[in-house]
């Protein structure tokens, strides 16, 4: 994990600040190409919880938890397994 700040101490992992800032990218995106206000809801939700220091309720920290597993990526996994997955997939 590295620093997730300057003139900050605290140590931040790195694929979920990844993760995180991707699903937030794909947020805005859709939310400006069909300009439903539920993806705007969720996008000022989401900072919001994150501004008064309650990450943990946020919902793009939540489904990032679900792909990380101490630290490392679950796709990882499939990526290493790629072989594997693609005789299942073709039988």
């Amino acid at each position: 994990m590295s620093p997730s700040c300057p003139i900050s101490t605290r140590r931040v992992d790195s694929n979920m600040v990844r993760i995180i800032s991707f699903q937030v990218a794909i947020f805005t995106v859709i939310l400006l190409f069909t300009q439903e206000s539920i993806f705007a809801l969720v996008l000022l939700f989401d900072f919001f919880m994150r501004t008064i220091r309650r990450p943990n309720l946020s919902p793009f920290y939540l489904v990032a938890t679900l792909y990380c597993q101490d630290g490392v990526l679950l796709l990882n996994f499939v990526m290493n397994h790629q072989k594997d997955l693609q005789c299942i997939l073709d039988w």
